[in-house]
């Protein structure tokens, strides 16, 4: 069992139509095109490239999460860090902006329009 396939694969499923609603936010909206314009983000390992992610179509969630991913993965396991005046600091910020209102949204629960992280839909 991959726990990150599958977290991502559930992020894919259940937050496409969200998504998709929330690019008509211009905050939100901003975000994403911030982030599509920085990319294509390169999966590192160590200090080679192995497979790159981008976003073609906004709308497309999927290719929002792989991207965000990835980034996440450059940080932890790819030897990237986001240092001051330099292209990272920008893909880490980008990609922050996009995934602080996904957290918001699912820590909020269904009461607030959010998925409620217990409610089950994950099981």
């Amino acid at each position: 069992m991959d726990r990150d396939a599958d977290a991502k694969a559930w992020l894919k499923e259940y937050l496409a139509d969200w998504h998709k609603d929330r690019l008509g936010d211009p905050e939100y909206g901003a975000s994403v095109r911030q982030l599509k314009s920085l990319a294509p983000i390169w999966k590192m390992r160590g200090r080679e490239p192995v497979c790159e992610k981008k976003i073609t179509d906004e709308s497309d969630f999927g290719q929002i999460v792989d991207v965000i991913y990835t980034v996440r993965c450059n940080l932890m396991k790819g030897g990237k860090r986001a240092s001051p005046d330099d292209r990272e600091t920008g893909v880490c910020g980008a990609a922050s902006q996009v995934l602080d209102p996904i957290v918001e949204w699912l820590v909020l629960g269904p009461g607030s329009g959010g998925v409620a992280l217990n409610d089950g839909a994950a099981d």
